[in-house]
């Protein structure tokens, strides 16, 4: 066959050594020495992220040669700070660049030299030139490319020679040589390279003499050979220099060019059809492999075994509770220690292979009923890839599942969003390697739009409701093809006042919580096993995962020595996520019994137990930040301290509260606000004075015909101080208290807001604690939600009494400024 096929064949290398990607057909040179999809068009033999992987790994196209690069990769070294195959391709990268910068330097250096050896040269016409002494013709130039001949050329073979020069041109040799030069510079360090270069440049040549011979005629072959062989003997003045090639092989030339004879149509039509199938041949990558029905994506949660120790499996959407099967592979998710392979919250795919048929059948494990993979014929699976962590999923009726979508994915939201969940129903998820996918694709889908039920900012976690094969979907994808947009909840009115960075965490409707009747867990009933029906309140100290109940707690009668409290079977576990109200939500066992534990270490969290039958029904943990600091604060206002003055006045000198008032503290100031649920708006009255024990001072709170509904109270000594504020927002009036103590290493802040109902009592608006120092975790992100919130009702109020500092000031004025992010967040 002519050259001119195998020349035309060489722009296939070319493509490949500079694009990275190509499309896919299912006939592949790649896919017959390699059967593996590519990853968006680029085939990769070589991980990106190997140097981070835990035992490095290459799949190279030819067997053999990649299990035997294995051997001579070192394993991450957990000691180090660096792996050590970073080291090594950093290294590489230093070397390669030097090898590339080289080959640039020659070049460019060799251009130069060859254009000063030029200067002598004399223009006969057009763009032909002559140079003196002996050599071979060449082109030179790249936009304006150059024909130099020999002076000492005959007339004879002139005509060959300059046909032969200006075909190259006209096809444009100049380009294509100086693309394989630079393509040459990039893969210097392989010697593959080197020979295509080389080889490419003599096909270059022949396709060139055989369309000098397809012009002129078979019948100046021997004129022309013997053109060549002359023109060999001069040498050669250029070399290695890209932008300019002459002569060279000439005996393979020669051989060709004698052997030359014009091919018919038809036999030209049959090798331009073959070179242009074998150029795809060599430019297609494989086709994505057919979908494998025997894989499988769930997540590892635990069950109680035998005798209470903790089992492991994996939770399928649509399928149940599985076994975990064994597998001849199992990967590490990133750099995870290989003793800790699989742990609760890991997604897992598992895989089979195509050729086994999968069913699923109940088999007694770990104490339980539970479904375990049933192949045939017989095996293990394939694989089992840890391609993610952290996830949580619970059944819910109807085949529903309550789902963790990770924080990162949304990091505003807040409980009452929308999530829209969206899925590339293309993504190719065969890969290993775990990627986050581009926010934005146009071949993605909506899959579905959920509320957010809560978030979890401590575990990272937003809660949402998906069907299973939502749930499914979002497995299988998550990390190539699942993206979300987040729909905020709309903004009440009067919100619009405050600025983007002001606008509080807790931005819904301010909300009223009377909490719930407690009943008081008696110690010796709970030994007897004699408790009422009805709610608890429980201070634990730890859990008991196997056991499944508080096996160390503190009762409101702080009793020693007590049994453990158990969870029904099918007990129900919620956590309030909010750091200010009461709004629980559903978590599963593992995730309560790990709240329960962290917040143990800081504090004895509060758990609102459900008790029927002596068992725990439903437990509900009061925070989920308890160890970063944080948690809800019940109603409570300072009137026991005011109560206790008037005590000892009745006692001691036999004084009502008017006589207390009249003699001891003045009226400070008076004003009307709508502050609780009686008719019209409520009289506050507030008193300063000294009783004997120091300054302090009182706010009064009156209905409409004088009747008192509520006090709170504030003295200059440290178990006294209050800030008293008044406020409105969103059309509600309410009453703030702030406590601030700081001991510098350690202290606590907290605020409430609260109304009055039409007997006095507290109407819960909005309550939260903040701790700091000694083992809490403070998470600066976290105090600001908390400080904003704060700062949202101290910018709708103004103050009415503070005793903090130990000095009492009845001024109205907002302490916005005050109290806020800035002033109170803690030293980083």
């Amino acid at each position: 066959a002519p050259a001119v096929f195998s020349y035309v064949l060489w722009a296939a290398v070319l493509c490949r050594l500079f694009c990275p990607v190509s499309f896919s057909l299912p006939v592949s040179l790649l896919g017959v020495l390699q059967n593996e999809p590519a990853v968006e068009g680029r085939m990769e033999y070589i991980a990106q992220d190997i140097g981070f992987q835990e035992k490095p790994t290459v799949t190279l196209p030819v067997p053999g040669v990649g299990q035997a690069i294995h051997v001579h990769l070192p394993e991450a070294d957990r000691e180090a700070s660096v792996n050590p195959v970073q080291i090594y391709l950093r290294g590489g990268a230093y070397l390669w660049l030097l090898g590339a910068v080289s080959m640039g330097v020659y070049g460019v250096a060799s251009m130069g030299r060859l254009k000063r050896s030029l200067r002598g040269a004399l223009c006969e016409r057009d763009n032909i030139y002559r140079f003196s002494g002996k050599g071979s013709p060449f082109v030179y130039g790249l936009f304006r490319p150059r024909i130099y001949l020999p002076e000492d050329m005959s007339g004879e073979e002139e005509p060959y020679i300059l046909l032969h020069e200006q075909i190259h041109i006209r096809r444009g040799d100049m380009v294509f040589r100086l693309l394989a030069y630079l393509a040459l510079m990039l893969h210097w360090f392989n010697p593959f390279v080197w020979i295509a270069f080389l080889l490419s440049g003599r096909d270059m040549e022949m396709s060139c003499d055989e369309a000098v011979l397809s012009k002129l005629g078979s019948g100046v072959k021997k004129g022309y050979s013997a053109s060549l062989l002359n023109l060999a003997a001069g040498g050669r003045i250029i070399k290695g220099i890209p932008l300019a090639f002459g002569e060279s092989d000439t005996a393979g030339r020669i051989k060709n060019v004698l052997r030359y004879r014009k091919p018919a149509a038809f036999w030209a039509a049959t090798g331009a059809l073959v070179s242009l199938l074998a150029g795809l041949f060599f430019l297609a990558n494989p086709l994505k492999a057919k979908g494998n029905p025997n894989i499988f994506y769930g997540v590892v949660t635990t069950v109680e075994g035998v005798e209470g120790a903790q089992e492991t499996i994996v939770r399928i959407p649509r399928f149940g509770d599985v076994a975990l099967p064994e597998a001849e592979d199992v990967s590490l998710y990133l750099e995870r220690d290989a003793e800790k392979i699989v742990m609760p919250g890991d997604l897992l795919r598992i895989t089979f292979s195509p050729k086994q048929e999968i069913s699923l059948t109940t088999t007694d494990q770990y104490g339980q009923t539970l479904y375990q993979f049933n192949p045939m014929p017989a095996g293990a699976a394939e694989s089992i890839q840890v391609m993610g962590e952290g996830f949580s999923m619970m059944r819910k009726e109807n085949d529903r599942y309550l789902f963790t979508v990770p924080l990162g994915m949304a990091d505003e939201a807040q409980a009452g969003d929308m999530l829209e969940i969206y899925h590339y129903p293309s993504a190719d998820t065969t890969e290993e390697v775990y990627r986050f996918p581009q926010a934005e694709n146009p071949g993605q889908e909506l899959l579905t739009a959920v509320e957010v039920l809560s978030v979890d900012e401590g575990q990272y976690d937003i809660w949402v409701e998906l069907t299973a094969e939502e749930a499914e979907i979002f497995l299988s994808e998550f990390g190539f093809g699942i993206s979300v947009n987040l729909i905020r909840e709309p903004r009440q009115a009067g919100e619009e006042e405050l600025s983007e960075s002001e606008l509080p965490a807790y931005a819904g409707v301010l909300n009223e919580d009377t909490g719930s009747e407690l009943l008081s867990l008696s110690p010796e009933r709970l030994r007897n096993k004699e408790l009422l029906d009805g709610m608890y309140v429980v201070y634990v100290r730890s859990i008991s995962r196997s056991a499944g109940g508080f096996d160390l707690y503190i009762t409101e009668e702080d009793e020693e020595d007590l049994p453990l409290f158990p969870f029904a079977e099918n007990c129900e576990f919620r956590v309030n996520w909010e750091r200010d109200k009461l709004s629980y939500s559903p978590i599963n066992f593992d995730k309560f019994a790990d709240l329960i534990t962290q917040s143990a270490k800081v504090t004895n969290p509060t758990v609102y137990c459900e008790v029927v039958d002596n068992q725990i029904v439903r437990a509900d943990l009061e925070s989920g930040y308890y160890r970063n600091g944080f948690t809800y604060e019940g109603p409570l206002n300072s009137r026991w301290q005011w109560d206790s003055y008037l005590e000892t006045a009745q006692r001691d000198w036999h004084m009502t509260a008017e006589e207390v008032l009249e003699n001891f503290y003045a009226l400070s100031s008076v004003e009307n606000a709508d502050i609780a649920d009686t008719a019209g708006t409520e009289r506050i009255e507030v008193y300063t004075g000294d009783i004997g024990d120091g300054a302090s001072g009182l706010a009064l709170f009156q209905d409409g015909e004088g009747k008192e509904l509520g006090v709170e109270f504030a003295h200059i000594s440290r178990a006294g101080w209050n800030n008293v504020y008044i406020g409105e927002a969103e059309g509600t009036g309410y009453i703030l208290t702030v406590h601030i103590e700081d001991r510098d290493t350690y202290g606590e802040y907290s605020y409430q807001v609260y109304r009055l109902g039409e007997a006095g009592e507290i109407r819960q608006i909005a309550g939260s604690r903040f701790a700091f120092g000694g083992s809490y975790d403070y998470d600066d992100r976290m105090f600001q939600g908390w400080a904003d919130n704060l700062n949202y009702y101290l910018a709708n109020s103004h103050l009415i009494l503070s005793s903090q500092e130990g000095e009492l000031r009845t001024e109205k004025v907002s302490e916005a400024d005050k109290y806020n992010y800035e002033t109170l967040r803690r030293g980083q």
